[in-house]
């Protein structure tokens, strides 16, 4: 007897193509194409805006930092602010990353600091690592990125802000270098 044949099968015949079928429609691939398309028009600038996020999550949270030690160093230094009422990025740098007696003298047997560990952050937009320290208040000469520094600072006013041109906005619009 023959085996029986089961009709939820299919023979391997019946698994071929068609003849003369060789792929596919150019109906089906313009289709494709056409979700392709509308995928990419939706993800790319999405993916963009994520690398832009995270530069402007950088700056803010850099900013963030430094404005809070300052501030710290002003709270323990009597009112007196780093690099006080000079123009000194080596004073400014010292006093913030090294020990520091109670005038603000660094000293490494003084009861405060450091405020910061390691080397300063690098500007995200311009990769430069330096700081304008301004005596007297900033004005936007100092922070428009025109300079070779990536920070500026007021040691008068204790104003502290990333040096990028005004073009660089965040989501709001705002430029970046009025954070």
């Amino acid at each position: 007897m023959g085996s029986p044949v089961c009709s939820g099968h299919r023979s391997a015949a019946s698994n071929r193509r068609r003849p003369g079928y060789l792929g596919f429609t150019v109906v089906e691939i313009l289709i494709v194409l056409a979700l392709l398309s509308i995928v990419a028009i939706t993800v790319v600038p999405q993916f963009s805006r994520a690398g832009e996020d995270a530069q402007l999550q950088t700056v803010q949270g850099d900013l963030e930092v430094f404005r809070r030690q300052i501030d710290r160093y002003r709270e323990e230094h009597g009112g007196r602010l780093p690099a006080f009422e000079t123009d000194s990025e080596v004073d400014f740098l010292a006093q913030l990353t090294q020990r520091t007696s109670e005038s603000g003298t660094v000293d490494p047997t003084g009861r405060f600091g450091p405020y910061l560990i390691g080397d300063m952050p690098p500007n995200v937009f311009t990769g430069r690592r330096s700081i304008r320290v301004v005596r007297g208040t900033l004005q936007p000469p100092h922070f428009n990125g025109s300079g070779d520094h990536g920070w500026v600072y007021s040691s008068t006013t204790g104003e502290f802000r990333i040096s990028t041109s005004s073009d660089v906005t965040d989501r709001e619009g705002r430029p970046v270098n009025s954070l």
